[in-house]
């Protein structure tokens, strides 16, 4: 376990027999970090988020959780064992109940990119024109947007990087042009941001982790193709460099 694991990574669970990535799930999967392993094989996560509060869990429930590494992911269902407060860190202990395994979500995998993004909160004063842009299919329209950038993309969502401090569960319009066939193309999506987290080495940056959330499946499909593309290009580049 200690093999694959990381401290510190991200976790996300859901309850068993919940899908992970379904639209209704949205608001019941919950976002952690691994913050300890121990001796007895049991693990310690923080204490669980969800639009940026805290969920109490409680000895016994079962969740399956998910754990991101890098462009991998792995999930196993656990038990939680006792929550209680580690200093001033609400933390959770749980034990896995089956084995870690490989959770292969081909239109989910992370591609890390540089891409130009242009991003547009919504909020309560601009839902109206919202509204109307959506009837009149002008969103690019709309006044407010402003500049990010990728740090990767996948089918489910991107992680970007910008000067605001998105909160979280908020959601936001974006903007990104894609090459596809050598056709230069708009996607515009609606997402929800999952998380925000300021940069290490950079404090006046902020990064967001954003989940597509209205994405046909066409053009999800569509978006997926241009990834593996610029992956398969990647690697022949990598080779002819070797």
């Amino acid at each position: 376990m200690e093999k694959i694991l990381k401290l510190g990574m991200h976790v996300e669970m859901i309850k068993t027999g919940l899908a992970l990535d379904a639209l209704e799930n949205i608001d019941k999967k919950y976002v952690s970090s691994l913050h300890e392993i121990l001796s007895d094989g049991t693990m310690v996560l923080t204490n669980p988020t969800v639009r940026a509060r805290l969920v109490p869990l409680h000895k016994g429930e079962r969740y399956d959780g998910y754990f991101f590494l890098r462009d991998k992911i792995y999930v196993a269902e656990f038990t939680v064992e006792k929550p209680y407060m580690e200093g001033n860190v609400r933390v959770v202990r749980v034990r896995l109940t089956s084995d870690l395994k490989k959770y292969e979500r081909r239109q989910f995998f992370r591609f890390e990119t540089t891409v130009d993004i242009r991003y547009l909160l919504l909020t309560a004063a601009n839902t109206a024109e919202f509204k109307e842009a959506v009837k009149k299919n002008n969103l690019l329209q709309m006044q407010g947007f402003k500049d990010g950038t990728t740090l990767d993309i996948s089918g489910g969502g991107i992680r970007f990087y910008s000067k605001e401090m998105i909160p979280e569960s908020s959601m936001v319009i974006v903007h990104m042009e894609v090459e596809i066939d050598g056709q230069k193309k708009n996607h515009i999506f609606l997402g929800k941001v999952l998380y925000c987290e300021r940069h290490r080495d950079k404090r006046e940056i902020y990064i967001h982790r954003t989940q597509f959330v209205d994405y046909k499946q066409d053009v999800r499909e569509e978006l997926v193709q241009y990834i593996f593309k610029c992956q398969r290009d990647r690697l022949k580049k990598q080779n002819s460099t070797n």
